[in-house]
């Protein structure tokens, strides 16, 4: 058994058989079409994306690349729950600027206002 190659669009998924050798075909072929309209698109196109989702689909039936779907959907909701995390502890610290600048400005105008009153 050889070694498992990343899969060539969802890098996170571990190749079995020739899928890797598939795929990356379609990769190479759908680039190298697109290229002809397209000569300084670089990436995998569109129309590879939309395949690629496509043959997600179906391998997410096979329990060995289900088992790696599951685990790269546990990896999103973490690291979702944990950028929301800093987000809030971010958005709190910010808005307590805010309220120290906003706070410091209301008595700096207050004092010029007073200021403006007394020189008439």
């Amino acid at each position: 058994m050889g070694i498992a190659k990343n899969h060539p669009v969802f890098n996170w998924i571990k190749c079995q058989g020739m899928l890797f050798h598939d795929t990356l075909n379609r990769v190479k072929k759908d680039s190298d079409e697109y290229a002809r309209t397209k000569p300084n698109w670089s990436g995998i196109t569109p129309a590879t994306k939309t395949w690629a989702w496509g043959q997600l689909k179906e391998l997410a039936k096979d329990p060995y690349y289900a088992g790696q779907i599951q685990d790269r959907i546990d990896e999103l909701d973490l690291k979702a729950s944990n950028t929301k995390r800093q987000l809030m502890a971010n958005t709190q610290t910010w808005e307590e600027e805010i309220n120290k600048c906003e706070m410091e400005s209301e008595k700096l105008k207050e004092i010029i206002l007073n200021a403006k009153k007394n020189l008439v």
